[in-house]
């Protein structure tokens, strides 16, 4: 009996130790966590101001912020003015299904790779809405184990009419998070998802906007379903994933290139939605180096040129293929003439400058040009002995030839060279030009000297 207890015991021991040996040995399970969350808008969907604005702080060692934007229209308006952003940061946009009049609401959703200068304190999230729709907005933040996040995928749910909106999206990875938005034209909410938590099942009065989020545990298709009456909605659901650990880094780089013929752009500016800049060389090339895992927005822009962009996604290797063409903005000539206003002569040698930096002179007809793009440009014309003077032209897709200015003589200062006789002016020296004169061989278009002898 003690034999067979001893026994026991040590098998007993035995596997104990091989145990904690399996426990210590395997790699922790990685996954998302959530963080918290934050709405702007919670009983209307406001038209101003713009932009709309909202005080976020993510808590410390977030990775990952989704913003759901809904907009509530019956005209079939997308929202307009660009892409919103945290910390002064660009997000990047998953989608933003446009929607006809046939829908009453829509919604589009961005998301923004967190660097820990923008956790741990409040921030601004900015949403421009230069068409002054209805809108309002939620916000949401995950934090990765890993310390990186990254969009794994998404599908979306578009409808005229129908009821409860479902997508499902696969995951390619364990531990993903997955983030929906809802926006439906049913007036009352949703009552439920159909798993992980809902954030926010807001009525708007005959709108309704919705966001959710699931933490999966396994890779595998999950479909993301709210209970809501029929009608129209837009249902967009995005998985996101665990990128590599901080300290693998690569390197994007690609070409800027004219886009009418392919010429290298030299000098062109590119810039990353992580603030990361560089200029191209002769060949139009580029790079960045040390970035990490992840979906990147890249900017290329030159004077002369339309802005452009790209959207590339590091994972676990160098991308060499970002390349961008910009395309000339077209040009036009503005010119006129400059005259002396009284006489109508041409004033030849005068400065004329626009108020976009352009600078030229007037030649002996008094005729100047400029060449520019479209937009309202102000030109101003001076020259010594004048009064300076200004007009505004409007270019739009045309050249325009008659943006012509008139200067006056500027009268001359008190204490100038001209002396006050008994009925009659006598001038010693011309206030313009400086010149002595002497009786009758004087003539000067700023005064009338009919009679003098």
């Amino acid at each position: 009996m003690i034999q067979t207890a001893s026994r026991r015991k040590i098998i007993y021991g035995i596997v104990c130790g091989l145990l904690l040996i399996i426990l210590l040995c395997s790699p922790a399970s990685a996954a998302h966590t959530f963080d918290t969350s934050a709405t702007a808008g919670t009983t209307s969907f406001a038209t101003t101001p713009n932009p709309r604005t909202l005080s976020y702080t993510a808590g410390s060692g977030s990775t990952l912020m989704v913003v759901s934007i809904f907009r509530n229209t019956t005209t079939g308006a997308d929202r307009a003015g660009g892409a919103p952003t945290f910390n002064g940061k660009t997000m990047t946009l998953i989608t933003a299904p446009t929607i006809t009049s046939s829908y009453e609401s829509g919604n589009e959703m961005w998301y923004l790779l967190l660097t820990p200068s923008d956790t741990g304190s409040a921030q601004t999230v900015s949403v421009p809405n230069t068409g002054a729709l209805g809108l309002r907005f939620h916000v949401s933040t995950y934090k990765s184990a890993t310390g990186q996040s990254q969009l794994d995928s998404y599908n979306t749910d578009i409808q005229t009419s129908g009821s409860n909106p479902s997508a499902s999206v696969t995951s390619t990875v364990n531990g993903d998070v997955y983030v929906s938005s809802l926006s439906d034209g049913v007036s009352t909410p949703p009552t439920a998802v159909n798993v992980g938590t809902a954030l926010y099942m807001q009525d708007g009065g005959s709108y309704s906007a919705s966001t959710s989020y699931y933490l999966q545990s396994t890779a595998s298709a999950q479909a993301i379903t709210w209970t809501v009456a029929t009608d129209d909605h837009v249902l967009i659901v995005a998985a996101f994933k665990e990128a590599a650990s901080a300290g693998s880094t690569y390197k994007l780089s690609g070409y800027i290139a004219n886009k009418s013929n392919g010429y290298p752009i030299n000098g062109a500016t590119v810039e990353t939605n992580t603030s990361r800049t560089t200029t191209t060389n002769s060949t139009g090339y580029y790079n960045f180096t040390g970035l990490s895992n992840g979906t990147y927005n890249i900017t290329a822009t030159f004077s002369g040129y339309s802005s452009n962009f790209t959207i590339k996604t590091i994972n676990g290797a160098n991308v060499t293929n970002a390349n961008i063409s910009l395309s000339p903005v077209p040009t036009y000539l503005l010119s006129g003439y400059v005259k002396d206003q009284t006489s109508g002569a041409a004033i030849s040698s005068a400065t004329v400058v626009t108020d976009t930096d352009l600078t030229t002179s007037t030649n002996a007809a008094g005729y100047y040009n400029f060449t520019v793009s479209n937009g309202t440009i102000l030109i101003t014309a001076s020259k010594t002995g004048y009064n300076s003077n200004s007009t505004t032209r409007t270019v739009n897709g045309a050249a325009v030839s008659n943006a012509n200015i008139s200067l006056t003589l500027t009268p001359p200062s008190a204490g100038g060279k001209i002396l006050v006789a008994t009925n009659r002016y006598v001038i010693i020296d011309d206030p313009i030009t400086g010149t002595a004169y002497t009786a009758g061989g004087f003539a000067n278009p700023f005064y009338s000297y009919s009679g003098w002898t």
